[in-house]
């Protein structure tokens, strides 16, 4: 589905007409971005922070038009307007159609005489529609020819008469350059994201090229400058066209673009009439011829850039057209770029106005909601004065408390030291403990050693004490020697003390027999 949208094509024809020049100059300056003097005071028609953005194809080439100083562009400027008319110029012209004529009679006289070369260099000459060099002079001197002196000044005569006419039309009422515009009006939103400016001005290239094949393009600039930083639409291009054709040397381009219109209408087998090849329409056929032009450049628009980028232009209808508002733009479109409502300028103009109402708006809206916000405002005050209050006692109990948590800690500090001491003693004290402990089971295993060895040297002395009085009682003497020697071996023994009541008894019974010393 394509979008449909409006474009915008216009062209002007400037003469060579003082007045043709001063348009032509003004427009040449716009298009090239020539900056107005200190002392001016012409509105600015350009964004100068975007101007880096506009491209230029001259001779042949595409670039950053920003890359060319301002005297060059004054130079294209001035190479592009159409030059003054000559002040004699209707003289030249006289001049140039009566030694034209003699020329062509020599040609005749020179060619009966024999003096072919001569004959066939002025038949030459009489060819050339574009300026001559000088030097051909010299060269036709040097030619076999009759009264060479005359000859020779009526070349020159007609060298300087043609050259200086050539480069003009040969009235004022002739097209010197055509001036043409593409453009997408910026209510369309069709951005530098979807049509690039490059693409613009290849378009118009091809588009010059296809119709006017004859006809030099002077210069093709496209600006993306006019417009605001936030936008990317409004791109478009200025063409400066030859009304010259290279071909002929004739300031045919009127001719040309009526022939394209009756080309147009023959492809489409329209019915309307042609319009006359001599260029002189009536203005009822002026009116229709530029409905025409109008429909072969949108069609042509169509096909080779829009269709492939998703739109289609079409023409405004009849209720469209009958609008206020769209015979305001018509009328817009044929001022002067600096007078117009919808320039630069006065889109910015409107736009700082259409903000400034904005902010009104706004500033009304924001002094009702001041109105509302006062008491509000007041109540959080006193409201913020109250948690004031508040959170200073808050703050003085807090430091209060501060208070009591440090004495806490120290209390609880000087207990820790305290409990540290105590338990300093208690590991002390259960050292001694475990120190009396363990002497206590020595002890204990002591005891039972010697109660062990005590029982069994009480049995042996007992034992012996009763072997001895049973031997003595057998009256077995050995035996109570034994017996005797066993015993004193047994009472020199040191014995624990709770054994010697014991052994002293014993020995108490077998004294006398034992005769042992007490």
């Amino acid at each position: 589905m394509l979008n449909r949208i409006r474009l915008f094509h216009r062209h002007f024809n400037y003469k060579s007409t003082p007045t043709g020049r001063k348009k032509c100059e003004s427009s040449l300056q716009h298009s090239l971005r020539i900056s107005p003097g200190h002392d001016s005071v012409k509105q600015l028609e350009w964004n100068p922070a975007l101007t880096n953005n506009n491209i230029i194809y001259y001779r042949g080439r595409v670039q950053a038009l920003d890359e060319l100083e301002q005297d060059e562009r004054q130079e294209i400027l001035f190479d592009i307007a159409p030059e003054p008319r000559l002040r004699d110029h209707k003289k030249l012209q006289t001049q140039q159609r009566q030694y034209r004529a003699k020329i062509k009679k020599t040609i005749a006289s020179e060619r009966k005489a024999g003096n072919i070369q001569a004959s066939d260099f002025l038949s030459n000459i009489l060819k050339q529609k574009e300026r001559i060099s000088y030097s051909q002079i010299d060269g036709f001197a040097q030619l076999s020819m009759t009264r060479p002196r005359q000859r020779r000044h009526m070349l020159e005569v007609y060298l300087n008469a043609h050259n200086q006419i050539c480069t003009r039309p040969k009235t004022e009422n002739a097209i010197a350059v055509q001036e043409g515009i593409f453009k997408i009006p910026h209510q369309w939103g069709v951005g530098s994201d979807v049509i690039s400016l490059h693409e613009y001005v290849e378009f118009t290239r091809q588009f010059l090229d296809f119709h006017y094949p004859n006809h030099a393009i002077e210069v093709i600039i496209g600006h993306d400058d006019e417009r605001d930083e936030s936008e990317s639409t409004g791109l478009h291009t200025h063409y400066y066209l030859s009304g010259k054709n290279h071909q002929t040397g004739e300031y045919d381009l009127r001719k040309r673009q009526i022939e394209i219109v009756n080309e147009f209408l023959a492809k489409e087998d329209s019915a309307h009439e042609p319009f006359p090849a001599s260029g002189k329409l009536s203005h009822r056929q002026s009116k229709a011829f530029g409905h025409h032009y109008q429909r072969m450049v949108q069609e042509y628009t169509n096909e080779h850039l829009l269709k492939p980028k998703g739109f289609v232009a079409e023409f405004a209808d009849e209720t469209e057209k009958a609008s206020k508002q769209y015979q305001h733009m018509v009328a817009q479109a044929k001022l002067p770029k600096s007078a117009r409502e919808f320039n630069f300028y006065n889109r910015q103009l409107a736009q700082c106005k259409q903000r400034l109402e904005s902010l009104k708006d706004d500033t009304a809206l924001l002094n009702e909601q001041k109105k509302a916000i006062v008491p509000l405002l007041a109540t959080a005050m006193q409201e913020i004065k109250n948690a004031d209050i508040y959170l200073k006692n808050q703050q003085s109990q807090l430091e209060q408390l501060h208070a009591k948590k440090v004495d806490a800690q120290n209390e609880i500090d000087a207990m820790g030291m305290r409990y540290l001491a105590l338990q300093h003693t208690f590991a002390n004290k259960h050292d001694e403990l475990n120190s009396v402990e363990d002497a206590l089971a020595n002890a204990e295993h002591n005891l039972k050693a010697i109660n062990r060895e005590s029982k069994q040297q009480l049995e042996s002395i007992i034992e012996s004490v009763f072997m001895l009085l049973l031997a003595k009682a057998k009256n077995n003497s050995g035996l109570v020697k034994k017996f005797t020697q066993q015993l004193t071996s047994q009472v020199n023994t040191k014995l624990p003390d709770p054994l010697e009541p014991i052994l002293d008894a014993g020995i108490a019974l077998t004294r006398d027999e034992l005769a042992i010393e007490p």
